[in-house]
C-alpha cells in the first residue's frame, strides 16, 4: 500500500514521535511510506535519517491555496492509497487539496489532541472530506459522533 503522511509541525513532541513511529512501523510491514512535512522541522530530519522519503512542504496558513495546490500535485504524482493528515494546518490543506483534485483513494484525519471541536460548517467541511478519522482516545471519538461531525462507523480510537 502507498501511504503519505502529512505533518505541519516543525517541533518534535509526542504527536510527531507518533507520526514517525507509525510511518516506520508501516514501512516495516512492507508499505511504501512518504512523509510530507516542512524541511526545516525536526521530524523531517529524523525521518530522513531513518530512511523515510521526506517531501518538503511548508504548511503556512497564509499560503493555504498555494500549499493545497502543491499537495494536490504531490498526491496526483504519487497516487497514494491513503493520505493521513495529523495536524490542523496540514489537515485543512489535505481537505482543500482533495477538493482541488488531489484524489487519494482514502483521506484519513488523525486527531492527536483531546480538545473539543466545535461543530460548524467549516469543521463539517474538514471532517466531511475525511474517509476515516483516528482519535487517540475513545472519549474524543464519541465527542465527534455526538457533535454530528464524524459518525462512529467512520472512526477508530487508537490510544497512545
Amino acid at each position: 500500500m502507498r501511504i503519505v503522511h502529512t505533518e505541519s509541525s516543525t517541533v518534535m513532541g509526542g504527536q510527531e514521535r507518533r507520526v514517525l513511529a507509525e510511518s516506520l512501523g508501516m514501512r516495516e510491514r512492507g508499505h511504501d511510506v512518504r512523509l510530507v512535512t516542512p524541511a526545516s522541522g525536526v521530524l523531517a530530519r529524523r525521518a530522513a535519517a531513518a530512511g523515510l522519503e521526506v517531501i518538503p512542504l511548508s504548511f503556512r496558513r497564509s499560503l493555504l491555496p498555494a500549499t493545497a495546490r502543491a499537495l494536490a500535485s504531490i498526491v496526483n504524482r504519487l497516487q497514494p492509497d491513503v493520505v493521513n493528515s495529523h495536524s490542523s494546518a496540514d489537515s485543512w490543506t489535505a481537505a482543500l487539496a482533495r477538493l482541488l483534485g488531489g484524489r487519494p483513494r482514502a483521506l484519513v484525519r488523525s486527531r492527536h489532541i483531546s480538545a473539543p471541536v466545535r461543530p460548524g460548517p467549516l469543521h463539517s467541511l474538514l471532517y466531511g472530506q475525511a474517509d476515516w478519522v483516528i482519535t487517540t482516545g475513545e472519549s474524543v471519538r464519541r465527542d465527534f459522533a455526538e457533535s454530528g461531525l464524524v459518525p462512529l462507523d467512520r472512526s477508530t480510537s487508537i490510544p497512545t
